[in-house]
């Protein structure tokens, strides 16, 4: 099916100018070769010539499309692109270029043909939308095609087109890196048609900065497109010489370089230069009116562009907004014949889930109790060992000693069993966060805080401690106790250091001391650590050796 987009300009233009000619006359016979209309369009600037390639793939495209070879006809797509914007039908030549990339969208396959294809089309719509003068747009199309080889070639001349792209925003800095980039891979390659092109392009970035190689540069490209007879370069030359020499006010030797410009196109049959050379040669005569006339011109020009190319990204948002409808609709049809069956699996589910969530509670239940068992096991325990032994040799002391009306020794043996005893509640009683929790912590430490042992640490305000939850606070304050215990009993350490930190979400809490340290194969206390800080989604980890001192990392 021939494609519905085509401008009614240019379906005129190619019928008038092609298609009834040769229906009339019907004497030329064309050759079917791709290879043979490829190199048509590529080496020719006459119309005639043009409007055969093509027609070539033009028909070319339609069989594709009637046998659904989705990469055959994104090539034609792609040929037909580039001969229409030789052509000046821009608005035509991106529509063709943007859905051949549809159609490879398509192809399953990411053969090197397929990457050489979206490789081609990238860059071709990257210098259609310079010409739009979208250069952030046309930017995005060569860096994407840049992804897409590991050519040398391909790549020099990508770069080189990012460096135009920033010279026509005069953005000189950027135009320059990527210019001269350009020029060095293509020195390294031996390309001297891409030399060419790069020191060209730097002659006319830095006429307009007035530097003073440009002109070196302008001439250099020129013998460089002279030694190898590049004709299509040397019209180029000609051009950017005398628009440097205009610049300069030298109006003589600017006119001197038009007329080789203009007397080469004339040669050459080629159309685009001799308009180019005409417009160059009224800028030269520096005529006010023509200057109004050319500038009025180009705005309308440009302003029908942009509005073609937001009719173009219309039509393209819309047929990918009817896509998305036709799919959405195919969902539903599957959903509607779905919804029974998952109706009565969410029926099982919700048994399920309620079943289930019982058994958790249950269990949770029962964790809980295991827990407080543990707990009540452990305070038991620590009672027993550290208060009842203590009491039992108290007693023994009052039986078997006598004792002086006027001292009382055993006053201290009772005082100790008071600290202990007092401790104990502390480890265990209720943490209540009536205070702000940086204030609890500090009174943490300070009843850790001993003559013999100082306790330092960060500023605690680095951490939002607003930000965490009751649980989660009262999980920190026991572990940190838990450590500070174990350091008590254990240690024997002379300072103590705690550091707070907090990266975006995460909380960081390094202890470390200076005490014994050891050899950590029974966690023993530390375990219940471990268990509370998982509780709560974080972690805890340990560093310690015989003599070295004990670490540990809090992690929420």
């Amino acid at each position: 099916m021939k494609k519905s987009y085509i401008s009614f300009l240019f379906l005129c233009f190619y019928l008038a100018t092609y298609l009834i000619p040769i229906s009339v006359k019907g004497q030329e016979q064309l050759k079917d070769s791709s290879s043979y209309y490829q190199h048509l369009y590529l080496t020719s600037q006459n119309t005639e010539s043009l409007l055969k390639a093509y027609d070539f793939f033009d028909r070319s495209q339609q069989l594709a499309h009637s046998q659904n070879k989705k990469l055959k006809e994104a090539i034609a797509y792609n040929h037909q692109a580039i001969i229409q914007k030789k052509l000046g039908f821009l608005v035509d030549s991106e529509q063709s270029a943007i859905e051949a990339l549809k159609l490879l969208e398509e192809v399953k396959t990411t053969s090197t043909q397929v990457k050489q294809i979206q490789l081609s089309l990238n860059n071709h719509l990257g210098k259609t939308y310079r010409e739009y003068k979208n250069y952030t747009k046309a930017r995005s199309y060569y860096q994407k095609a840049l992804t897409l080889t590991d050519s040398d070639k391909y790549k020099i001349t990508l770069i080189n087109n990012l460096g135009v792209t920033y010279a026509k925003e005069n953005n000189y800095p950027e135009a320059t890196n990527y210019l001269k980039k350009a020029y060095q891979l293509s020195l390294q390659s031996k390309d001297i048609i891409q030399q060419a092109r790069a020191l060209d392009n730097l002659g006319v970035l830095q006429t307009r900065q007035e530097h003073p190689d440009a002109l070196t540069h302008l001439n250099q490209a020129l013998e460089l497109r002279d030694s190898i007879g590049f004709t299509g370069a040397l019209l180029t030359s000609y051009l950017h010489l005398s628009t440097y020499f205009k610049h300069n006010n030298d109006l003589e030797t600017a006119n001197i370089w038009i007329e080789k410009a203009s007397q080469l196109a004339q040669e050459t049959q080629n159309i685009p230069a001799i308009e180019e050379v005409l417009t160059l040669k009224m800028d030269l005569k520096n005529d006010i009116d023509y200057r109004a006339l050319k500038h009025i011109k180009d705005s309308i020009a440009f302003a029908e562009i942009t509005a073609a190319n937001k009719y173009i990204s219309f039509k393209y948002e819309k047929a990918k907004e009817k896509e998305r409808a036709d799919l959405n609709e195919l969902l539903k049809e599957r959903e509607q014949k779905k919804k029974i069956f998952y109706q009565s699996g969410g029926l099982l589910l919700l048994v399920i889930s309620i079943a289930t969530f019982f058994i958790l509670k249950m269990r949770h239940r029962r964790d809980k109790l295991n827990e407080v068992i543990k707990s009540e096991g452990r305070i038991a325990k620590k009672i027993h060992d550290e208060v009842a032994n203590d009491v039992y040799q108290l007693m023994t002391k009052v039986q078997t000693q006598t004792l002086s009306p006027t001292t009382h020794p055993w006053l201290d043996d009772l005082n100790q069993i008071y600290n202990k005893t007092r401790d104990i509640s502390r480890e265990n009683s209720v943490l209540l966060l009536e205070e702000p929790f940086d204030v609890i912590l500090q009174n943490l430490f300070l009843n850790f805080k001993t003559k013999e042992t100082s306790i330092v640490h960060t500023p605690l305000s680095k951490v939002n401690w607003k930000s965490l939850s009751k649980v989660k606070k009262i999980t920190i304050y026991r572990v940190l106790q838990e450590l500070l215990i174990n350091m008590k009993k254990h240690s024997q350490a002379k300072l103590v250091v705690f550091k707070f930190e907090q990266n975006s979400s995460k909380i960081f809490i390094t202890y470390k001391d200076n005490g014994l340290g050891t050899l950590l194969k029974d966690k023993n206390g530390l375990h219940y650590a471990e268990t509370r800080m998982q509780s709560i989604g974080g972690s805890i980890t340990f560093d310690t050796q015989p003599q070295q001192g004990f670490k540990a990392v809090l992690k929420l």
